[in-house]
Order: structure tokens, then sequence, then C-alpha cells
């Protein structure tokens, strides 16, 4: 079993390799069944928090936050609503070399993002930009192109226009290892802004 120091060592590592990775993967993510359908890691109760600038949210709980999108200043309920896990067979599908994803698994965080306030938008929105996985503490490596177009996902390319009212799910993936206790969904603004967390824990 890897040890916490060597997990976050590969990961970094890994980074770089499933970035560049091209190779699609079957995941069945945020929602439906079928064959190789990952099992789910069902929420875990937290701390509630009223944290305007990040906290630790409870299952289902949403975030408020202002957004400065090109379309002008909008406001969205945001909350971590599932966490899919693949197969290792699946996850070895998403790296170039199938040794470096050896005891891992993909994760796909399924954010809702619900448009309350502001402009209707025309521009891709990059709301979903900094969401972020962790196992165990570790950061996951993120993963571009696979699961994030998978069932119950939606592409911010395709949206189109985007009014007050509507919510839509987007999805980012990460590669963690297989036997994580814990898993935790991290949104932020920016990558140097206090996150909102969610917490989650694998069946």
């Amino acid at each position: 079993m890897l040890q916490p120091a060597s997990i976050a060592t590969r990961l970094r590592r890994l980074t770089a390799l499933a970035v560049g990775a091209t190779t699609a993967i079957t995941l069945t993510a945020c929602g439906g069944t079928g064959i190789g359908a990952p099992k789910h890691a069902t929420p875990a109760p937290a701390t509630a928090s009223e944290a305007t600038a990040g906290g630790e949210l409870r299952t289902a709980e949403s975030a408020t936050v202002l957004i400065d999108e090109q379309d002008g200043d909008v406001t969205y309920e945001i909350t971590a609503h599932k966490v899919e896990l693949s197969t290792p067979a699946e996850a070895a599908k998403a790296v170039r070399d199938p040794v470096d994803a050896k005891g891992m698994v993909v994760a796909t965080a399924c954010m809702q993002y619900t448009h309350t306030a502001g402009p209707a938008l025309t521009a891709v929105s990059d709301v979903n930009d900094h969401t972020g996985i962790y196992a165990d503490g570790v950061r996951g490596a993120l993963l571009i192109g696979v699961g994030d177009d998978a069932p119950g996902c939606e592409d911010p390319y395709t949206i189109g226009a985007w009014h007050p009212g509507k919510s839509h799910t987007l999805c980012k993936s990460y590669l963690v290892p297989a036997g994580a206790r814990e898993l935790q969904v991290r949104w932020s603004q920016t990558d140097d802004a206090e996150p909102y967390s969610w917490t989650f824990v694998p069946e």
C-alpha cells in the first residue's frame, strides 16, 4: 500500500501524464447505469458552515458565490452533489502508460451550478475551472477529457445562453488512489482563494 508521501509524489508526477492523455474511457458519471458503471461515493455528514469565503459544507448544502464572468457579475448557487469512481481497469485507460495508474481510479466530481442573478451568459463560463478532488488530503492528478462528458455531465462549450434560474451540471475528473478512505471536493474562485469543500466516503 502506498504511504501518504509516496502517493503525493506519484500524483504530482502523474499530473503531467494525465493531462496529455487522449484515450477515452467508458465512465458513467453523474447518473445512469450500464456495463462498467462505477460505484458511488456517498456523502458523509460534515460540519455546517456559514462562511462567505470558503468553508466545509454539509451534504447537499450549497455555496452562494459571485463570479466576474465575461458578460458581467453573476451569482451562482454551487454544490457538489456526487462523486463517481471508475474501476482500476478504466483508470488504466486514462493515462498513456497503464503502469502509471496502478492502484488508482478515476474520481469524477459532479458539480451543480445554478445561475441565480446577473446577466444571461453568452460566453463560456469558467465557473468550474478550479474544482479539485482530494483523496485523504492529497490532491489528485487532473484528467482532461476523461469522464467530463459522460451521461449527466454537460459540456460548458455547448450550453449556449445561460439564463438566470437555469442549472447545469459540470464535471471534473482526477486520478486518485483506489483505497482512499475519504474524498473531498473543493471549489474556489481562484487557485489561491479559500475553498468550499464537500466530503464523501467511498462505499
